[in-house]
C-alpha cells in the first residue's frame, strides 16, 4: 500500500515538511529523511499540513530529537497541529514540550 506522507527538504536541508497522514505505512520513508537530514544540518521540521500521526511517527520524531540532542543540535517542531499535541501527551511522549512565543508556535527539542 503506498503512503499518503508527503516529505519535502527544502533551504539547503535545513527544513523538512511534513504533510498528509504519517502512519506506519509511511515509517520507512520518514525514517530515510530523518537519516538523510541527520548528514545535514536540519534544524526545523514544519508539521503544519499532517492530517494524521500514529505512535509509528511519534516515535520516529523522538529518535529524531535524540539523535539531534546526542549531536549537541537543537531541533524544532513548527506548526505543530493540536491534535500532535494531544495524540504525543496520550502516549506519554513529551515531544512538544514548550512552546516558543517568538517564532509562532515552534516548539523546541
Amino acid at each position: 500500500m503506498e503512503s499518503a506522507a508527503q516529505i519535502v527538504t527544502a533551504e539547503r536541508a535545513r527544513k523538512l515538511t511534513l504533510a498528509g497522514e504519517l502512519q506506519i505505512r509511511a515509517a520507512d520513508e520518514l525514517l530515510r529523511a530523518f537519516r538523510d537530514a541527520r548528514q545535514t544540518d536540519m534544524a526545523e521540521i514544519d508539521l503544519a499540513a499532517v492530517e494524521c500521526c500514529d505512535a509509528a511517527a511519534l516515535q520516529l520524531f523522538c529518535c529524531a530529537a535524540a539523535t539531534a540532542r546526542h549531536a549537541g543540535r537543537t531541533l524544532h517542531f513548527v506548526n505543530v497541529p493540536d491534535a500532535l499535541l494531544h495524540s504525543a501527551a496520550a502516549l506519554g511522549l513529551l515531544l512538544f514540550p514548550c512552546p516558543n512565543p517568538g517564532r509562532g508556535g515552534e516548539r523546541a527539542i
